[in-house]
């Protein structure tokens, strides 16, 4: 039976939304682990649980307002209604670029699994199975979400045991020592300067937490449980990072590993431990890159479809296929992607990291403003589910927000900026458009906030 045209399918279950949204936090350290030790050393795996907890009253603030809100626009529906619709354009458009660069950045880590087996470094290469790899889940993308769910599940788990597996033979290899961690520089060989970077930039690894609202129209659970979805994307994957860097920590010097393309490999390789435990790493590496795949390319097509019910893009993006997907929305998807594909430098981690942070701690900050004035405005809006920690948990979160954004752009690579540069004019040219049509009454809201 067809979908209704516009109409998504509420099939998300908790434990799917908790999957999906902490399965694409838990992207790819099989091959972005080199980049962390390279800014912070072992001290990433200090850094990443104190950024769970500094993130905490940001996806707090987005679980009230979702809530309150529970629709496919998300950001934009909120800052519309806190700040109206011209700062709601552009903070939805940054939480647009923070989920469509995801995809080219998953698929780097499969094209380098891929070349790690066939023994290439030719980065064209690399990118020509980046485009097969967004081809062949662009094919996926359209299918119904209950499906793409459930795999969700499954792979969630998988790559998880996968992990503790691995981890877990390192501890115990009789190869791990804590010489290793605390030599040649301590926790942090950078210093203050390169710990202050890596709370900028790592925060990538827990970027997906904000999605859920995307898929706030396809879930079969009460409003008042978003929070848990939230909240586990950040724990999960805080526990998970400082335990995979430890683990990777103690069995070489930071800048062994920092030089390798999948240190879990060559640290297998190097202590000739068994082969078997470089595969189940590379094959939970390559578990996450899916599970995070998965996650994104869903909201980055939502992001558009947002767009669309608000009346800032054209309506024909609202049109799902017979699976209940927005299949134009999952076009502009791919072409975006293999935009940034064909874009991206070498040093494709820091570039990633450094444009998505930069975007991702600008949309934290507006959600931040848009979760206090929406408390001052609307008191006896029926909220339910209720952030704890006041004025405290907003000035956390709008302070890690905007050191987010500093951090980031004295990362940022030269070819960071002409990206995001051309990300903000084709804003521009989609806002001015829209501004039109609006006006000439062509593109309407589907839904009412106030």
């Amino acid at each position: 039976m067809a979908a209704e045209k516009g109409r998504l399918r509420r099939e998300i279950s908790l434990l799917t939304l908790v999957s999906i949204s902490a399965g694409s936090v838990i992207g790819g350290w099989v091959a972005e682990a080199p980049y962390w030790f390279k800014t912070t050393g072992a001290g990433s795996a200090l850094l990443f649980p104190v950024l769970a907890i500094l993130l905490t009253p940001v996806g707090l603030a987005i679980a009230e307002m979702t809530s309150m809100m529970p629709v496919t626009a998300g950001p934009l529906a909120f800052t519309t209604l806190a700040l109206g619709r011209g700062a709601a354009f552009w903070t939805h458009w940054m939480f647009f670029l923070v989920q469509v660069i995801e995809p080219p950045l998953i698929s780097f880590i499969f094209a380098t699994i891929v070349a790690y087996f066939t023994g290439t470094s030719s980065f064209l290469l690399v990118k020509l199975l980046t485009v097969g790899f967004l081809l062949i889940w662009f094919v996926i993308t359209m299918y119904n979400i209950g499906f793409i769910g459930k795999i969700a599940n499954v792979l969630f788990v998988v790559m998880i045991a996968g992990s503790i597996v691995v981890g877990v033979t390192f501890f115990a290899s009789g190869h791990w020592t804590m010489a290793n961690v605390t030599g040649s520089g301590g926790w942090f060989p950078g210093g203050w300067y390169g710990a202050m970077i890596g709370m900028a930039v790592l925060v990538l690894k827990y970027i997906g937490f904000e999605l859920v609202p995307s898929l706030s129209e396809e879930v079969n659970f009460p409003k008042q449980d978003f929070w848990k979805a939230i909240l586990s994307a950040l724990i999960i994957p805080g526990v998970l990072y400082a335990f995979a860097v430890l683990a990777m920590a103690g069995m070489a010097p930071w800048q062994t590993i920092a030089s390798w393309d999948l240190p879990e490999a060559r640290i297998v390789t190097m202590y000739k431990l068994p082969n078997i435990i470089a595969l189940v790493a590379l094959g939970a590496g390559i578990l996450h890159a899916i599970t995070t795949m998965a996650g994104f390319w869903l909201s980055s097509a939502r992001a558009l479809y947002g767009f669309s019910q608000l009346g800032f893009l054209p309506k024909a993006l609202l049109k799902t296929n017979s699976k209940g997907q927005p299949w134009i929305a999952n076009i502009v998807v791919l072409a975006l992607s293999l935009f940034f594909v064909l874009w991206t430098p070498t040093a494709w981690v820091q570039y990633t990291y450094s444009v998505s942070c930069v975007a991702g701690g600008i949309l934290y900050f507006i959600l931040m403003i848009d979760f206090w004035v929406l408390r001052k405005r609307f008191p006896d809006r029926e909220r339910p589910y209720r952030a704890p920690g006041g004025f405290l948990g907003f000035a956390v979160g709008a302070l890690i927000s905007i050191w987010i954004v500093v951090g980031s752009l004295l990362e940022l690579p030269p070819a960071g900026y002409y990206s995001f540069g051309i990300f903000i004019l084709i804003g521009i040219v989609v806002w001015l458009v829209g501004r039109k049509y609006q006006r000439e009454g062509r593109w309407q809201s589907e839904i009412e906030l106030s």
